[in-house]
């Protein structure tokens, strides 16, 4: 760590106001401010907050924009903003290319770490801290906007305190070394069929993809294989019924081809299927340039059974669909894999160091630590 990391981490800690708005509810209680700290250390000025959106709800096309910012009288300072959006309005700023530092989709964290450095004035330390929320819909219009103080600070007051770090070195404990590698495969398989064929069509190149990650762990004398598991995935063509049939089918298939390899034990093995890969279609659909891709999203986000949404996208844009079909479906029809296995522990001080060299992925933290204590301090 250099000199000014040490000195923005040490003021950090050794200068921060007390602002005592911790658990400073805005939007109604939707979100929490915590752990809320300002400092300021030589020209810079360090804001730094949690916000707990646990509870905030909001519909797929809504947005909210937390605009922190710094006023005194004539001056002000407004601090890069954090915007949470709604499914759709979150898809929206990704296929457009907006700024999509701080943007967050609604619901898949509960936790928002917001940490910001702007260059200090002296105005700064007397400041008031506040928080804009403005709420928008699906044409970025405001629907509602509130500011709520946060706290007013007192940093021109502050006096610094000489820190002095206490270093403690903790030994990592002894764990089980527990790896895993993952891929996926394009088996094809006959038309409206569960069986393999290893001859037909790509299947010899896509069936060696998966034996070959298995031969590396099995081949190797300090790995064990735990598991095995195959997902298997249709595509959204043909009734859903059907496709259940074929993806599950498929999928135990596949698994009884590669256990018959090896002899196996069944119980090595975990299998799960998805009669159709929507979430696939949904990726590749977001980032092309489809001439009707916004029309095509939006039946996908449909709340239309599977079968409908599939004839509604046919009966829409037939050309576009004749696409997805030859070019797009084909990589929908897929299979994932994944070999967990554990690495046995090592205590020969020797073979650690050979390891550390040549292959450091299979050492523990405790093991690197049993060999750096023959090696001179510094």
């Amino acid at each position: 760590m250099n000199k000014l990391a040490k000195k923005m981490i040490f003021g950090l800690l050794c200068l921060c106001c007390a602002l005592g708005a911790d658990g400073q509810t805005l939007m109604d209680g939707q979100i929490a401010v915590q752990n809320l700290a300002v400092s300021k250390q030589e020209d810079k000025l360090f804001v730094a907050m949690d916000l707990d959106i646990s509870a905030l709800k909001q519909g797929s096309n809504r947005e909210v924009l937390f605009t922190p910012s710094l006023t005194l009288k004539d001056d002000s300072l407004s601090l890069p903003a954090v915007r949470i959006a709604g499914r759709n309005r979150y898809y929206h700023h990704l296929r457009n290319a907006s700024d999509t530092e701080r943007l967050y989709r609604n619901g898949e964290r509960n936790l928002i770490e917001y940490r910001v450095t702007v260059p200090y004035e002296k105005w700064m330390g007397r400041a008031r801290l506040s928080a804009t929320e403005t709420t928008c819909g699906c044409c970025d219009a405001p629907l509602t906007t509130t500011t709520t103080p946060l706290s007013k600070l007192r940093l021109e007051k502050s006096v610094p305190t000489p820190f002095v770090p206490a270093y403690a070195y903790i030994r990592p404990k002894a764990e089980q070394k527990i790896n895993r590698i993952e891929g996926s495969a394009y088996i094809d398989f006959p038309v409206n069929r569960t069986e393999i064929h290893p001859g037909y069509r790509r299947n010899p190149e896509e069936l060696k993809k998966i034996l070959s990650t298995i031969d590396a762990v099995k081949n190797d004398a300090d790995s064990k294989i735990i598991s095995i598991s195959i997902k298997g995935y249709a595509s959204p063509e043909g009734s859903y019924s059907n496709n259940i049939r074929l993806a599950k089918g498929r999928t135990e298939t596949l698994k009884e081809y590669v256990r018959k390899q090896y002899a196996f034990p069944q119980s090595l093995f975990t299998t799960s299927f998805e009669p159709e890969d929507w979430e696939g279609l949904e990726h590749f659909v977001a980032s092309s340039q489809l001439k009707n891709r916004e029309g095509i999203l939006a039946l996908i986000h449909s709340d239309l059974d599977p079968d409908a949404k599939d004839r509604k996208i046919k009966a829409t844009y037939p050309a576009d669909y004749a696409y997805l079909l030859s070019e797009v479906y084909p990589g929908l029809r897929h299979s994932d894999y994944a070999v967990q296995y554990e690495v046995r522990a090592y205590t020969d001080l020797a073979e650690i160091r050979h390891l550390l060299k040549n292959q450091p992925q299979k050492l523990s933290l405790n093991e690197m630590y049993l060999v750096a204590q023959e090696m001179e301090p510094g």
